[in-house]
């Protein structure tokens, strides 16, 4: 009974190891946002921006948040995007935030 009880007791503690393990991989809102401001200011750097912004963040899935992205450019374009954050693994195993432009996406008008 003794060894029955202790190996509930280790099932229960592997359970919940696993179970913040899995949980620690998921990308968070405000981590996911701040890269995507980032991205929009590089991009405002590179461009002749005259604004832009990011709305309707939607989770596609644990691992991947997307934003709709609008640029109103100096000439006159205006233009949309899917603004993507997600996590990719390094060659290491660890994993590591990324934000890009999904470029099939790209409209401009």
């Amino acid at each position: 009974m003794k060894k029955l009880s202790i190996a509930v007791v280790f099932a229960v503690v592997a359970v919940f190891a696993f179970t913040s393990v899995a949980s620690a991989h998921t990308l968070r809102y405000g981590t996911a946002k701040k890269l995507a401001i980032k991205l929009g200011k590089k991009q405002e750097q590179k461009d002749p921006v005259r604004n832009w912004s990011i709305r309707g963040a939607q989770r596609q899935s644990a691992h991947q948040l997307t934003w709709i992205y609008h640029v109103n450019y100096t000439d006159g374009r205006t233009c949309t995007a899917d603004l993507v954050v997600q996590y990719t693994t390094k060659s290491n195993g660890k994993p590591i935030a990324k934000a890009f432009f999904d470029k099939p996406t790209i409209t401009c008008e």
